[in-house]
């Protein structure tokens, strides 16, 4: 297969594939990095890293760290967007 075919060599496409496989991560190639870079939608969380293996690797730490961790649901308005949390008068 020539080089320019081999999916390695179209790291924008693995990105935008692993992007539609994972719900709640925003996944992009950082062209100046050259690294994969995977955004945690439902919390903190960026990661980075060279090789698919890695990527997934680093995304599930993140996900172990911060799911559990949550004692409260994130406050949200009625159409699931995100909603600042109310302050209260003392």
């Amino acid at each position: 297969m020539p080089p320019e075919r081999r999916p390695e060599h179209h790291p924008e496409r693995i990105a935008a594939e692993l992007d539609a496989r994972t719900p709640g991560w925003a996944i992009l190639f950082g062209r100046y990095t050259m690294q994969l870079v995977a955004l945690h939608l439902n919390g903190p969380g960026v990661v980075s890293a060279s090789s698919v293996a890695e990527l997934e690797r680093r995304m599930a730490l993140v996900e172990s760290a911060v799911l559990p961790s949550r004692s409260r649901p994130v406050p949200q308005n009625g159409d699931g967007t995100w909603a600042p949390p109310v302050r209260r008068s003392q």
